[in-house]
């Protein structure tokens, strides 16, 4: 990942939370928070959101009960976001007089109001997709490079040719089977690693089945 693409993800997600937090934070006096503390209630909101945007693509191989509990956890702090930056822009339009300038409907001016949670999810979750595009690509330009280490070090490397071996005798790529493939080599890697080497799978199976199409 560039410089540029981190610039430009980093500027649309502080700007998309900027114009969120400024909206909660109206809500929040609204709702009678305490003046000083008002701050936290569109940090714990937006914060939710960024954070289970990460926990969703980290967490894209565990177990159902764990993601369903994750996409709870988005769908209802993206849901709470969007709602109170309507509410927020609609009472706003409605209390102020229709003057000379541009005037917008309430439903317009709703729906715009949720560009901005929308923009700091979005962002958030580019961000985490280009990191692990730029990863697997960097280990997959080192596989070629076997080490000779030892069979219990973390080794990214053979594990990957371990993995590679188990994914072609099964027909799939499965989180359970990689990872019981390598408890039989005995080899240790840790979860991040092992993200690593499931994507690079996924990215060769997706690859040879485009090539084997007419």
């Amino acid at each position: 990942m560039s410089i540029w693409d981190r610039a430009a993800i980093l500027g649309l997600g502080a700007a998309g939370g900027i114009l969120s937090f400024d909206a909660l934070q109206q809500m929040a006096a609204a709702i009678h928070v305490r003046d000083n503390l008002v701050w936290l209630f569109p940090l714990v909101i937006d914060g939710f959101i960024a954070y289970s945007v990460r926990a969703l693509v980290v967490l894209r191989d565990a177990h159902f009960a764990a993601r369903l509990y994750v996409w709870a956890l988005f769908s209802t702090a993206t849901s709470t976001s969007i709602w109170a930056n309507g509410l927020h822009a609609v009472r706003l339009n409605q209390q102020n007089p229709v003057g000379a300038g541009l005037h917008l409907g309430d439903a317009t001016v709703g729906v715009l109001s949720t560009i901005a949670p929308l923009a700091l999810a979005g962002a958030v979750h580019l961000y985490i997709l280009i990191a692990r595009r730029s990863t697997t690509d960097h280990a997959r330009t080192v596989v070629p490079a076997r080490t000779g280490s030892g069979p219990n070090t973390d080794d990214t490397d053979e594990a990957l040719l371990v993995a590679q071996d188990a994914v072609q005798n099964a027909g799939r790529v499965n989180r359970r089977l990689v990872r019981s493939a390598l408890r039989a080599q005995h080899i240790k890697i840790s979860n991040e690693r092992l993200g690593i080497v499931l994507q690079t799978l996924r990215d060769e199976s997706d690859g040879s089945n485009t090539r084997s199409q007419p």
